[in-house]
């Protein structure tokens, strides 16, 4: 395939009409792609990376990307100063290409992230960040891309361009990546032995395809989903309530467990499912006393948890993650909620891997906001 020609998306994704998907393709490739990001080329870019960063005494990141990619950046951000003391937050890419840009300073680096390297957004603002004089990195798994043509560093993926519409396996390979360029910058070993740890927790979460099947086929009909967690986990949520709107075609919102509470709580009734992200930290005991409010309220509850935490009227899905650190469970807590959303799409008879492009008038539309060669 030339990945220099205009791609259609639209018709690289279908093709397909039962299981297994493309999307099961990517699901069942992540621990194996996630092994390959923390060995190799891959690492050795991430380590390059990360001496550039030390090297020009960069004091502020920011991280750009759209969709699956602007929320990888989320969680990136949260390792960057945790581990080199950076200030870094996440930006859409469209945003801070058309309103940041120009207001960034010295000392200062941008870092695209884009599974297909084609996203015109992103290769604008990175474009815009080197015309400024900044240092300009992208997370792509297509290293012969736009994208990485238009950056100084990049830091390839593995398994190429993947052909589903609706990603998985891509993000985890960017917050692995991102992950790696963080721990780089201070060397701490503990945190990059559980980076190496998460291939291996990976495939012990494959079995459960069929609790999470079994899980799917119980929801499939709720009418809204609203996914909540908090700190590293608050983007997890927001993947997870995208993956549920591209995939299965059910309204879903992803908060952050403070801004769930502060009004969106009031929408919660019997149709709509919560699905809560817990994780030993800050906002654990908040996010408990959540999924308590939504069962008063008679909303079904799905508690995904790294920890034994049974809620009285929740269905409990707890997801292994022994010695790994709160910043690095982003993941672990999505994996199994990929092999839902896949499952749920299934019982809805939709076809996941095309957002709904196998129907004609869905298809023109998307021809119109998102035109072959631009993502």
């Amino acid at each position: 395939m030339n990945e220099k020609a205009p791609l259609n998306l639209y018709d690289w994704a279908a093709g397909r009409t039962g299981h297994p998907f493309r999307m099961w393709d990517g699901i069942q490739a992540g621990p194996s792609i996630v092994e390959q990001c923390v060995t190799g080329e891959v690492a050795e870019a991430a380590i390059r990376v990360a001496q550039a960063l030390k090297d020009r005494n960069v004091r502020r990141v920011y991280l750009l990307g759209c969709g699956t990619s602007y929320f990888a950046g989320m969680s990136i951000a949260a390792a960057l100063a945790e581990f080199g003391g950076i200030d870094a937050d996440s930006y859409n890419a469209f945003e801070f290409g058309r309103y940041k840009v120009d207001s960034i300073g010295p000392n200062s680096a941008v870092i695209a992230i884009s599974h297909s390297g084609h996203t015109k957004v992103d290769i604008e603002a990175i474009q815009g960040a080197r015309r400024k004089g900044v240092m300009t990195v992208c997370l792509t798994d297509v290293p012969e891309s736009p994208l990485a043509e238009a950056a100084e560093f990049v830091v390839p993926g593995a398994g190429g361009r993947d052909p589903s519409l609706p990603k998985t396996r891509s993000y985890l390979a960017a917050l692995v990546k991102g992950y790696l360029i963080a721990v780089s910058l201070s060397g701490d070993q503990k945190a990059l032995d559980e980076l190496h740890a998460l291939p291996v927790l990976l495939k012990s979460l494959m079995p459960m395809a069929q609790r999470m099947k079994d899980l799917a086929e119980t929801y499939a009909q709720c009418r809204n989903i609203m996914v909540v967690g908090g700190g590293p986990n608050a983007q997890t949520a927001m993947e997870i309530a995208l993956k549920f709107k591209e995939a299965a075609l059910i309204p879903a919102e992803g908060l952050e467990i403070e801004e769930a509470i502060h009004g969106p709580a009031t929408t919660l009734d019997e149709e709509t499912l919560v699905i809560a992200l817990s994780t030993p930290g800050a906002s654990y005991e908040k996010i408990g006393s959540f999924c308590r409010a939504a069962l008063v309220i008679g909303s079904p509850v799905i508690n995904v948890t790294t920890v034994p935490y049974d809620i009285e009227g929740a269905t409990t899905v707890e997801v292994k993650a022994p010695g790994i650190r709160e910043n690095f469970t982003p993941p672990l807590l999505v994996y199994p909620m990929q092999m839902m959303v896949y499952w749920t799409s299934l019982a809805r008879g939709i076809v996941p891997d095309v957002i709904r492009t196998n129907i004609p008038k869905y298809k023109q539309a998307m021809m119109i906001i998102m035109p072959a060669g631009t993502h």
